[in-house]
């Protein structure tokens, strides 16, 4: 089963392009890692394939929950998040 599906997904900003031209799928069971240096967008398309940031081209469709695995300043509890929530994401 296709939990996300991402086709030509990206973010442009007034600053320019956070990330963009992003495909990808990923069956449920699967783990896939985003690799890239520092300021590359790595973290805001992981939250976006995550359903937790914006993007602005492209199209996202996900079928049940995603997670995102432990990063440093991104585990953080999400204010828009209920205590259920967080822990239900947490469990994923």
């Amino acid at each position: 089963m296709k939990i996300v599906e991402a086709s030509g997904l990206g973010l442009r900003t007034r600053r320019g392009w956070v990330y963009r031209d992003v495909d990808l799928t990923a069956e449920a069971g699967e783990l896939h890692a985003v690799t890239g240096p520092p300021g590359s967008g790595r973290t805001s398309l992981l939250l976006a394939l995550a359903g937790r940031f914006p993007h602005t081209e492209g199209g996202l469709r996900r079928r049940g929950p995603a997670a995102l695995g432990q990063v440093a300043g991104v585990h953080e509890p999400d204010p828009t998040l209920t205590v259920a929530e967080h822990i239900q994401e947490r469990l994923l």
